[in-house]
């Protein structure tokens, strides 16, 4: 979780909009770009971690680093997994168990989006865990990359430029791929395809942290406008927009990131006069910071209640499915959240956002807290 209340608000929404699509994919056909907005903000919480410990011990620990990532991801998804497993052990006479249990141990490899890729469909109960797949591998290389252009003194304006062009280049490759090859299998599991979202946020943690374009941030901070803009712009596309028919790599996802980046940003730099008023005021509040808060767990669990649940509403109105599923992820959300994801997080505090290289107050100060 970030040590600003208004990203975790962020989240709630993103979480939304993957269960939206999962849930009614009829109704909100890019309620994907949830992900998006996830990816965006994992970026830049990373990217200003790392840059923040940097500037405080002049070196990055890769060994602590994977270690925190470890504790904070990786025992809610084996908690998942394992009830997957035990489901899918009971039910093995009447389903491709076999399938099943390798999708398991390749998620829990961090890389069920590349089974996607290679053309074998992951069983729908975890589908949804490619993302994690994209996000693990992005951490593998996003830390040490760091380490390489900062010992080169690679800093500010660069790194931010660097990142930036990175983000482009995926963009690029995106719609390439689709043209080339009209897979979605290919074009929106592949990492390289599907990265811009993480890069534009690393780019703006390098330009947050260094403070690069301070004057014109600020004003985007002060204009309460802003967020409603992306906001509406973010719904605009969930609704809009759809895999199958290509839209999405040509420019959906691009357009995403880049509303999600404008959003992130908008909420970090806006004035202390402010944060009781607009959108950030909504996301800040305590109901939006819980959810925020669970909206791992919420993640993991949504497609296989899902799954279970598809029998037994099968002849049952949309609403009520909507509701019962909803209700039932919450609940075990808040078990695997209160019970897993929290026992294992360290009990000392990480270096807050941003911290290292800004003021301890005004637009761009933060608290210290725990980082993603």
């Amino acid at each position: 979780m970030s040590a600003i209340p208004a990203l975790d608000g962020l989240r709630a929404l993103a979480v939304l909009g993957t269960a939206a699509v999962h849930l009614a994919p009829g109704h909100v056909p890019g309620g994907f770009v949830g992900v998006d907005v996830f990816f965006v903000l994992s970026g830049f919480l990373i990217t200003s971690l790392l840059l923040g410990e940097h500037a405080l011990r002049s070196r990055i620990d890769l060994r602590e680093f994977y270690v925190r990532r470890l504790r904070r991801l990786y025992p809610a998804l084996l908690a998942v997994l394992a009830v997957i497993t035990g489901w899918v052990l009971v039910r093995a006479g009447t389903h491709p168990w076999r399938v099943e249990l390798a999708a398991v141990a390749v998620s829990a490899g961090y890389v069920l989006n590349w089974a996607g890729v290679a053309g074998h469909d992951a069983p729908w109960q975890m589908d949804h865990l490619w993302s994690l797949g994209v996000e693990e591998q992005f951490y593998l290389v996003i830390p040490v990359m760091l380490i390489l252009v900062l010992g080169r003194g690679v800093r500010g304006r660069s790194l931010t430029t660097l990142f930036g062009t990175l983000a482009v280049c995926s963009a690029v490759l995106g719609a390439a791929s689709w043209l080339v090859w009209h897979q979605v299998g290919v074009s929106y599991l592949g990492t390289p395809f599907h990265a811009c979202g993480l890069l534009a946020g690393c780019a703006l943690g390098a330009a947050y942290v260094h403070r690069v374009g301070d004057r014109r941030l600020a004003r985007l901070g002060r204009d309460r406008r802003v967020p409603w803009l992306c906001l509406v712009g973010l719904l605009a596309l969930a609704f809009g927009i759809d895999l199958d028919s290509g839209q999405a790599f040509l420019w959906g996802i691009p357009a995403a990131s880049a509303l999600a980046a404008v959003l992130v940003a908008s909420l970090l730099l806006s004035s202390t006069a402010e944060n009781g008023r607009g959108l950030r005021a909504v996301l800040r509040h305590p109901v939006s910071v819980q959810v925020g808060r669970r909206s791992y767990s919420l993640y993991l669990w949504q497609n296989p209640v899902m799954w279970a649940l598809t029998g037994p509403l099968h002849h049952a109105a949309l609403g009520l499915v909507v509701v019962v599923n909803l209700v039932v992820t919450a609940v075990l959300a808040e078990v695997s959240y209160r019970f897993v994801e929290r026992r294992w997080l360290p009990a000392r505090t990480e270096p807050a956002v941003g911290a290292p290289a800004r003021a301890s107050s005004g637009p761009g100060s933060a608290r210290a807290g725990r980082a993603v």
